[in-house]
Formats: C-alpha cells, structure tokens, sequence
C-alpha cells in the first residue's frame, strides 16, 4: 500500500490561496469592505474567523490527503473556485443583458 503525504498539492494550494485570501482582507481599503467592517475590531474579528473556517477545510485536505483520497481533497479546493467563477459568469451575463435590453435614452 502506497503511504500517502498528507502536505499533497491539493494542500499546498489551498494554504496559499488562503494566504493570498488574507492578504487580500487586510490590505483592501474599499467602500463595500467598510460597509462590512467599518472598524479594525471587525476587521480583526473577521480576519480570526476567515482564519478558524480555513484551518478547518485545511485539516480536512489534510487528512484526505494523508489518506490517499487525492481526488476529494482536489474537489474541495476547486469546488468553490469554480463556483466563483459560474456566479461571475452568471453576473456578467445577466447585467450585460440588463444594460443591453434597456432602451437609450437619448
């Protein structure tokens, strides 16, 4: 029986997206991001959970992983990628087709 790493690929890019995920959080300074949070202890607050949520998925890869199911640890780090880029696809669209069949005004 193959023994399996459970810091696998799947793993690996999941921590980093989730890093850049953080960095992204705390370095983002925009109006919708202020509506959420307006003051640093919801930011604080927000970044523990962000934080809490993603060290659980993260031991969940890993165990999976480490378990040799390669191919369910790879499906939970794309499922919300590509859920992500169908909700863009699916926004993009319906606003074009807004904006497209509302008449001119002139």
């Amino acid at each position: 029986m193959a023994k399996c790493n459970g810091f696998g690929a799947p793993f690996i890019v999941y921590v980093i997206l989730t890093i850049i995920g953080l960095i992204a959080i705390i370095f983002t300074n925009n109006a919708f991001i202020n509506i959420l949070m307006p003051t640093p202890s919801q930011k604080i607050k927000y970044i523990l959970g962000h934080l809490l949520i993603n060290a659980f998925w993260a031991a969940i890869i890993y165990w999976l992983c480490s378990t040799c199911h390669q191919y369910w640890a790879w499906a939970i780090v794309l499922f919300p990628i590509i859920i992500g880029i169908l909700v863009f696809v699916i926004g993009f669209g319906a606003v074009a087709y807004e904006v497209e069949s509302k008449p001119q005004r002139r």
